[in-house]
């Protein structure tokens, strides 16, 4: 297959500019860049997910550019970076959705189709009862297998896996790594994005790195060092884009994490933050960045260690006391972990607080509008009233009304994950102005990005997880984005 001169634009923003590549049957095509770099558009182009705005797409030298369903049409399997399923139906009826077997009475051949996979299901270790269950009872690991198993039920020529080790456990991602090397004796041609690049070291044929949206060169692995493709990734120096933060001095201990243990996601994580500092977390997709932060406010457990907000222990397991003692998290997935979307700006902000204006069963809505107006001026959300729906905003205003929901609370330390995920460049601007003003108050900041560059712009300090261990800290004049993204893919320094 090949992809000349593909362009694509979201909303005026330039996804992929004039980006060539190849895939050859028997290859293993590594396509690694920074987020944002553009890899998962040109995947999504190649499968026929989405089609470009400009380019032309070839498959065995005849133009497919314009052809609909080219990933069914040209048997193109995809394992996307985030899974789309039915969570109410069973694993084994959403791997068939769409290409179910009938006999000639029109019945559907369930023995027959959940026969044929369990030597696929057997190569990973897992049980064919997994294919009655339902697929919101799943851990992500297992949901991951799912959709692996998808893929290679087809018969495929082309298959593109998407971070597919992420969720998985060390056992089954060395599976999967040997199942795609036998897809490739075979004579298939395989796609694969991944950030850890000691995967694709030694694995991959070919690597092409891309960079906001360009594509910077294609190499045999067997020519390129580690370095020199994090160099490519990395390209122009972070003084240009973010001004680096003052350092101010940081004051009493606010939070302290101690030997943070999950057996099989995360071990002794152990950290402080002081009041008026930002402490950046980095780490690769699958790091386990999350799973800490959620474990520290307690929406999930852990099996040992503490947490301490201003001397005092937390349990675990307690959101609702790291409230009560200042501890906030703010969720990746502001759209369905942080914000009510079907109600309006006004309960959304006044939900955590609405003791402080209520009594007897009844609100005094004067003083709940005015809270929520100075919540909006001080922000600079952009509605047309308070009691606009927040699913009516955009990403940004979205991400405001999420800090603004905490910010009348008594707050010391937040925790951030991915705040600045999907908005754009204002918004981005003003989530970190806001930041600043926190920190200049007093609190404390655990700011986890996947922006190498807003982390380092915005951080005091930076701690960074590599399959759930902390393994290396960078302060000051040391912080580089290479030198982030080498621990983070667990390269020793």
């Amino acid at each position: 297959m090949e992809l000349k001169g593909i362009s694509k634009e979201f909303g005026g923003v330039k996804a992929l500019v004039d980006v060539d590549f190849e895939l050859r049957s028997g290859e293993i095509h590594a396509l690694v860049g920074k987020n944002g770099a553009g890899k998962s558009t040109l995947v999504q182009i190649l499968s026929g997910v989405i089609n470009p705005d400009k380019g032309k797409i070839f498959y065995r030298d005849q133009d497919v550019t314009c052809w609909n369903n080219r990933q069914k049409r040209l048997r193109i399997s995809h394992v996307f970076q985030h899974i789309q399923y039915f969570p109410e139906l069973p694993a084994g009826k959403n791997i068939f959705i769409g290409r179910e077997e009938v006999d000639r009475y029109g019945r559907l051949k369930w023995d027959q189709m959940y026969g044929s996979l369990e030597d696929i299901l057997s190569k990973f270790g897992i049980d064919k009862q997994i294919l009655y269950r339902p697929m919101r009872e799943l851990s992500v690991m297992e949901r991951e297998i799912i959709a692996i198993v998808e893929a290679l039920s087809k018969n495929s020529e082309i298959f593109i896996f998407d971070e597919p080790t992420a969720a998985l456990g060390k056992d089954e991602a060395e599976q999967l790594l040997s199942v795609i090397q036998d897809l490739k004796a075979k004579g298939a041609a395989i796609v694969y994005i991944s950030h850890r690049l000691e995967e694709i070291i030694g694995f991959a044929d070919y690597v092409t790195v891309l960079r906001d949206g360009r594509k910077i060169s294609t190499d045999s692995m067997a020519s390129i060092t580690k370095e020199q493709i994090v160099h490519k990734m990395v390209g122009e120096k972070i003084g240009h884009i973010y001004p680096h933060r003052t350092t101010q001095h940081r004051g009493s201990v606010l939070l302290k994490v101690s030997q943070l243990t999950k057996r099989s996601v995360f071990e002794n994580i152990t950290f402080e933050i002081h009041e008026g500092e930002i402490l950046g977390l980095a780490g690769l997709l699958g790091a386990k960045r999350t799973d800490i932060a959620q474990a520290i406010f307690g929406t999930i457990t852990y099996d040992s260690g503490t947490v301490e907000i201003e001397r005092i222990s937390l349990p675990k397991h307690s959101p609702a006391l790291s409230i009560e003692k200042g501890l906030v998290y703010l969720p990746e997935n502001r759209q369905e972990d942080g914000l009510i979307l079907s109600t309006s700006i006004r309960e959304n902000i006044t939900l955590p607080i609405l003791r402080q204006f209520g009594g007897n069963g009844f609100l005094n809505r004067i003083v709940e509008r005015k809270i929520v107006q100075d919540s909006i001026d001080r922000l600079g959300i952009k509605a047309e009233d308070i009691d606009t729906l927040v699913n009516h905003l955009s990403g940004g205003n979205q991400q405001k009304v999420l800090f603004a929901k905490w910010l009348n609370t008594s707050l010391k330390v937040l925790m951030l994950d991915e705040p600045t995920q999907g908005i754009d460049v204002e918004a981005k601007a003003e989530i970190h102005r806001i930041l600043g003003d926190l920190v200049n108050h007093g609190i404390g900041i655990l700011l986890i990005s996947s922006d190498l560059e807003e982390l380092i712009a915005m951080s005091d300090r930076i701690i960074v997880v590599h399959e759930g261990r902390i393994i290396s800290e960078f302060t000051g004049s040391e912080v580089t984005i290479e030198k982030i993204l080498l621990a983070a893919m667990g390269v020793q320094q």
